[in-house]
């Protein structure tokens, strides 16, 4: 079994009907790419989804996995509390993943005691699986401060123990590209903004993962990016193999930029 399929989805809360109540339409070519990956996603017959999001409660120096019997949470922040999320955590594969982590020396694990609600870099991705599929479990994974090369030593840890276990599995890299793409949007605009999506959207096409280690922090900071580490975790579970690429759409009516693309392990690749 293992890891099936990642794919890298955007978290505008704008984009769900019963909170954008029509503004979701100015980003129809994410809302239909969204349907379609969700309804890809539920031909598999998965068992289990990971979802690593940047807004997900997290530790400076310590990978957060979600920990409790499910996750839960609504949309009550932004006008939705009707929306909302009850989704079991695969209790097995997450005590697994701690074992994993502290073999291979990464500092991660299920630290705290309560089970803190879904942030929207979760509920929004779940909001589209729900509408296409009846039952999943899933991980919830959060980022941390330490370098992107320690994200993807992490992604390969989880990958170790998917593709050992019994579970079907995708994983979901939440985040948004750059916040600063129009003067009146919500961040106003900055050219570093432009010139980070122009270069994700060519690496995420051509599946060159490599790519995301080019960029220095402040370069990032002035490009106001989002989904970088949640995209280098994804990347390292795809380590060592070929992969398939999907690129299903890219937009930006809002001054920041979304972007859903599928990767689909085929093949070693040393």
């Amino acid at each position: 079994m293992g890891l099936l399929k990642t794919y890298i989805v955007p978290h505008p809360p704008i984009i769900i009907p019963e909170i954008g109540e029509g503004k979701e339409k100015q980003a129809q070519k994410i809302l239909d790419a969204y349907h379609a990956i969700a309804e890809e996603i539920a031909a598999m017959d998965v068992d289990t989804v990971i979802v690593s999001s940047p807004h997900a409660p997290m530790y400076r120096d310590y990978f957060r996995i979600s920990s409790g019997h499910a996750g839960w949470g609504s949309f009550e922040r932004f006008g939705a509390p009707h929306v909302y999320f009850d989704i079991p955590y695969d209790m097995p594969l997450i005590q697994d993943l701690h074992e994993s982590l502290a073999v291979h020396g990464i500092k991660g694990g299920s630290l705290e005691r309560d089970n803190p609600p879904l942030d929207h870099g979760c509920m929004v991705p779940l909001y589209f699986l729900k509408k296409h599929m009846d039952s999943f479990n899933m991980i919830r994974l959060s980022i941390t401060e330490e370098p992107l090369s320690t994200h993807y030593e992490l992604g390969k840890a989880v990958a170790k123990i998917v593709n050992d276990s019994d579970r079907r599995v995708v994983w979901l890299a939440s985040g948004d590209l750059s916040h600063k793409l129009k003067k009146d949007g919500p961040y106003g605009y900055a050219k570093e903004g432009e010139t980070f999506d122009e270069t994700m959207l060519e690496a995420l096409k051509k599946a060159n993962f490599e790519a995301f280690f080019n960029y220095d922090e402040g370069f990032l900071k002035a490009a106001a990016q989002c989904g970088l580490e949640s995209f280098t975790m994804m990347a390292g579970a795809l380590d060592g193999r070929k992969v398939k690429t999907d690129f299903h759409a890219y937009e930006r009516p809002f001054g920041v930029g979304y972007a859903i693309v599928g990767y689909t392990p085929v093949d070693e690749d040393g």
